[in-house]
């Protein structure tokens, strides 16, 4: 919970809210966030396409994974990249529950990076249609300097954490890994 309220009292927090909470103009994607209890797991962000009469979730990923999983011979049949007309986006967010960096936990800076996933696939689906850009090309998104999503986490830790300079939140907005720098 500490996590989740450091997080929603920052101004990306209170964005995110504002564009996909209840009257937010992304209203209509669902977003879950969840504490994982397994020991070591990594934070991360699943989307899925849920019918509106049935409530039946497939799992969501990238229009090129599928096409790659699918000509490696894997059955692709329980994913998708688009949405079906009738379907809403949800996105289920976790964090670890028991994790080596309790820091960045506990600041909500990995709720952050997890929103900024929910952002960019919904960016994806709302450009494209469907899903197109990977977890890995998130990332590089993420850490080019200068962009919006580069910017809000600096802005997020100069914010939460004033006493530290641009130089040790530079290393710790660049480590998706989130060890202390």
């Amino acid at each position: 919970m500490k996590s989740y309220n450091e997080w929603t009292s920052s101004k990306a927090g209170k964005r995110f809210i504002k564009d996909y909470g209840v009257g937010g103009k992304y209203e209509s994607v669902s977003v879950n966030f969840d504490l994982a209890t397994d020991d070591g797991g990594d934070g991360g962000t699943l989307m899925y396409a849920v019918d509106k009469e049935t409530g039946k979730e497939t799992s969501m990923l990238p229009k090129r994974s599928i096409e790659k999983m699918e000509k490696e011979g894997y059955n692709v049949s329980k994913y998708k990249s688009q949405l079906g007309s009738n379907e809403y986006l949800k996105a289920k967010i976790s964090i670890p529950g028991n994790i080596s960096d309790a820091f960045t936990i506990k600041q909500g800076g990995t709720l952050l990076h997890e929103t900024q996933h929910v952002r960019l696939m919904n960016k994806d689906i709302l450009t494209y249609g469907y899903m197109w850009y990977s977890g890995s090309d998130q990332h590089y998104f993420m850490k080019q300097k200068g962009s919006r999503w580069y910017n809000e986490r600096l802005e997020y830790w100069r914010e939460k954490k004033p006493s530290y300079t641009d130089e040790k939140i530079i290393k710790l907005i660049n480590n998706f890994e989130y060890g202390w720098p």
